[in-house]
C-alpha cells in the first residue's frame, strides 16, 4: 500500500454562519452555509489515493479506524470535524465507507478519500491537518 496523493481542501475562510467544505471522491469542492472558497490555488484541491499492489485479482478488507476524526491548527478549541468519503473509483458520491476491494488481473487498485470538514462561526484562519490512515489486509 503506498499513498498516490494527499487529500488538501484548499484555501476557505469561514464567517459569521457555520457551513461544510466537501471534496468527494473525485476532487471536486463544494461548500455549504458561510464558507467561502478561494480561487486561489485551487489547483490544489485533491482526494487522497492510495494505491494497493499484490496478487492479481486478490480480495482485501480496508480499515480507516486510525484515521483522524478532526482536523487541527494546534490552537485547542479551533479545530474542525472530519467525515471520510471513500470509493473505488473518483466519482461524485458525497457518503461512503468502502470496506472491501478486490485488486484487478494486474494486481492493482486505487482507493479514493475525499470528505467534509465541518467549519465553524467565524473558523480560525491557520493551516489545519489530519492523519488519514488506510490499511489493507488480504483475505
Amino acid at each position: 500500500l503506498s499513498v498516490g496523493q494527499i487529500l488538501n481542501f484548499g484555501r476557505f475562510a469561514g464567517s459569521a454562519e457555520a457551513g461544510t467544505l466537501r471534496v468527494t471522491t473525485d476532487g471536486a469542492r463544494t461548500s455549504t452555509g458561510g464558507v467561502v472558497e478561494s480561487s486561489v490555488d485551487a489547483g490544489l484541491v485533491k482526494a487522497a489515493t492510495f494505491n494497493v499492489v499484490g496478487e492479481n485479482n486478490a480480495t482485501y478488507a480496508i480499515d480507516y479506524t486510525t484515521t483522524a476524526t478532526v482536523f487541527s491548527n494546534g490552537d485547542s478549541g479551533k479545530d474542525m470535524i472530519f467525515t471520510k468519503i471513500t470509493d473505488l473509483s473518483a466519482s461524485t458520491i458525497t457518503s461512503d465507507d468502502i470496506t472491501t476491494g478486490e485488486l484487478n488481473a494486474s494486481g492493482d487498485q486505487t482507493i479514493f478519500v475525499g470528505g467534509t470538514l465541518i467549519v465553524g462561526v467565524d473558523q480560525a484562519k491557520g493551516d489545519y491537518t489530519g492523519n488519514i490512515v488506510v490499511a489493507v489486509e488480504y483475505n
